[in-house]
């Protein structure tokens, strides 16, 4: 008698919690001979990374810098977080106008735990 194997399902483990926080972000990209800045909006923001959702489309595996400015009345004076990273993914947006893109950090964004508790 010939055994079965089940297929297991595919899970990914996540390093850091993601925090649904939708900032306005400004985006400079570096690549060999050009920089671009665009302004985007993030889906999410972990300690180790963010998505994005930007208008035009960015080469993956990028480098970049961000800033988001946070000013909220919960919050005794506005936060800013920046940071850079590499994008290391690029998929065309759900409503097929927008791109995401998934940037690691290369340093953890260490303040955003109190952002989101803020929120």
């Amino acid at each position: 008698m010939a055994k079965t194997h089940q297929a297991l399902p595919f899970t990914t483990e996540r390093k850091y919690r993601r925090f649904p926080l939708q900032l306005p972000v400004h985006v400079t990209i570096v690549g060999r001979g050009f920089k671009q800045e665009l302004e985007a909006f993030s889906q999410n923001v972990s300690v180790g990374g963010l998505l994005l959702e930007i208008a035009s489309p960015v080469p993956d595996q990028s480098y970049v810098s961000f800033v988001m400015k946070v000013n909220d009345r919960r919050l005794a004076n506005p936060v800013t977080i920046s940071g850079t990273g590499k994008v290391v993914r690029v998929e065309e947006g759900e409503d097929h106008a927008n791109f995401r893109i998934a940037v690691a950090c290369e340093r953890p964004l260490t303040h955003i735990h109190h952002l989101a508790a803020a929120s």
